[in-house]
């Protein structure tokens, strides 16, 4: 992970180092099954890793934390419909969804979470 998704919060940049792991592995030659057990894994550990963020948001009283918990579950559901359509699946745009919605969610939603404005 480049040093430009850091945040400076151990925990969760070693989380976010294990999501971009797991979409890495999506592009591997991997068959329909392979691919719904990491879409599945990627989901696991999303929602482990959206609990970790939710529990650092009311540690330092995050004033976007009800709208950064939104945008957790709008993934989640997009993971689930993935998941749920994973037979007309197009691995490649699944990856160019998924490297595009963590690089954009770290570089504009989470780094709301590290600015001293935003937290009450």
């Amino acid at each position: 992970m480049k040093d430009k998704y850091k945040l400076g919060i151990d925990i969760i940049d070693e989380q976010h180092q294990k999501i971009f792991d797991l979409i890495e592995k999506l592009y591997e030659n991997i068959d329909k099954k392979g691919l719904e057990i990491i879409i599945n894994e990627l989901k696991r550990y999303s929602l482990y890793h959206f609990e970790t963020e939710e529990k650092y948001f009311n540690n330092i009283n995050f004033k976007l934390a009800v709208e950064h918990t939104q945008l957790h579950n709008i993934f989640i559901e997009t993971i689930d419909y993935y998941y749920e359509n994973s037979e007309k699946l197009n691995k490649k745009k699944l990856y160019a969804f998924l490297q595009t919605w963590i690089k954009k969610h770290i570089l504009i939603e989470d780094k709301k979470y590290t600015l001293k404005e935003n937290i009450e």
